[in-house]
């Protein structure tokens, strides 16, 4: 689940350090591992830290999270610019997932295909993107999802195949929108903010294109 900070993170950090105190390593596992998209959202560290603690715990490695453990460390190690440590902790992370238990909202995905696009690597940065997207459908995700979306157009815009970062970049809108959630919208919105002032700039107002791509256009369709 993507996890909110309605009441901050007062009351997570008691009972993160209970569970540490205590050596359970289910309940540290859960809380950390369910906090590392809100903490990429609302720019806090301190989830990164509790997942690499969790990571280093007596029988971490045996819990039924560990492959969520795990993508939270090559998340907190992307944050953190070490990007092949992060496409590594990614990996090991799918590899350590059990039969029917992707790991949590798919965020080794998400830091293997951010750390193959600062390695200049975006064909495997697609592949694992499409995993992503492919998975949070399916699994009802809508909010990351669309959050998966908005790297499409990120990448898109990278390129400067602007028409199709803007495609990518409203149904990454439409599906925040449908999720309800907050970050998941604003981050659709930069996105498209970003493709419109460049398509404003290489063409008149009139010319911009509609809701929907060109029949010429490479966006993404769903895998």
């Amino acid at each position: 689940m993507v996890a909110p900070f309605a009441g901050g993170l007062g009351e997570y950090a008691g009972a993160f350090a209970w569970a540490v105190t205590t050596g359970n390593v289910e309940a540290a596992s859960t809380i950390s591992a369910n906090l590392i998209w809100a903490a990429l959202w609302h720019d806090t560290g301190e989830p990164y830290l509790w997942v690499q603690t969790v990571a280093a715990m007596p029988g971490a490695a045996e819990s039924p999270l560990w492959s969520s453990v795990l993508a939270g460390c090559a998340w907190a190690a992307w944050e953190s610019g070490q990007m092949q440590p992060a496409l590594d902790l990614g990996l090991a992370a799918l590899a350590a997932e059990r039969p029917g238990r992707p790991n949590l909202d798919y965020m080794a995905e998400f830091a293997i295909m951010s750390a193959h696009v600062f390695l200049g690597q975006l064909d495997l940065a697609e592949e694992y993107l499409d995993r992503a997207v492919a998975g949070a459908r399916a699994d009802g995700l809508a909010t990351v999802e669309a959050a998966f979306w908005s790297s499409y157009a990120i990448i898109r815009s990278s390129a400067e195949h602007y028409d199709d970062a803007l495609a990518e970049a409203r149904r990454a809108h439409r599906l925040g929108v449908a999720s309800g959630n907050p970050n998941a919208i604003a981050w659709a919105l930069a996105q498209e903010g970003v493709a419109l002032d460049a398509l404003a700039i290489r063409r008149p107002a009139r010319c911009l294109p509609p809701e929907s791509p060109s029949p010429n256009s490479t966006a993404r369709t769903p895998p």
